[in-house]
């Protein structure tokens, strides 16, 4: 057996997995960069452990800028579009201040789109907002969405070499970079 995107604790099983600390660092660096400072956050469900590392990414970004970690309203979502909507709304009416989010992952930011949109606003003129995974979809939809790109690929090619015994991994898991892919969705905030 070998894990894909997650480990197991005891690290007695080999596994492949993306850098979510980094990526949620570079979510947020990218956003701060562009002079945001009204960040919000939404996170991913509890149980999944990428959500503690991504979140945590987002406030050494914070930390890394110098940026108080306070202001930051983090919702917490169920990592698919209609939980994604559901929370960005919720963040919204907590922080109606908030000038660009950082999602889970791509899923949640195609809602938090949809809930900008229905609240009147524009992306990302008036809200900027990040995904995670680099999915298909994130090119096609309207604004693109800015993202962190996972490599996929390498890691399914990883676990079939594994599991047909071309290669033998050791146990523990192997953590793969990520890098940001900026797209339509991410802008400096207005004034």
């Amino acid at each position: 057996a070998v894990l894909v995107n997650c480990a197991d604790a005891e690290g007695r099983l080999p596994a492949i997995l993306s850098d979510s600390r980094a990526g949620g660092r570079q979510a947020a660096a990218h956003l701060l960069g562009l002079g945001h400072r009204h960040l919000g956050h939404i996170r991913g469900p509890r149980p999944h452990a990428a959500a503690a590392e991504r979140h945590a990414g987002i406030l050494d970004a914070l930390a890394d800028a110098g940026v108080d970690q306070r202001p930051l309203v983090v919702v917490e979502g169920d990592g698919h579009v209609a939980g994604g909507e559901r929370a960005a709304r919720e963040l919204l009416r907590l922080a109606p201040d908030t000038t660009a989010m950082a999602c889970y992952n791509d899923l949640t930011a195609i809602g938090a789109l949809r809930a900008v949109r229905a609240l009147g606003l524009a992306v990302p003129g008036d809200v900027s907002v990040v995904g995670f995974d680099d999915i298909d979809m994130a090119r096609y939809v309207d604004p693109p969405l800015t993202t962190i790109a996972q490599q996929t690929e390498h890691m399914g090619r990883w676990a079939v070499r594994a599991l047909i015994g071309a290669d033998r991994p050791s146990p523990g898991a192997e953590l793969l970079p990520v890098h940001l892919v900026v797209r339509g969705s991410t802008a400096p905030p207005r004034g």
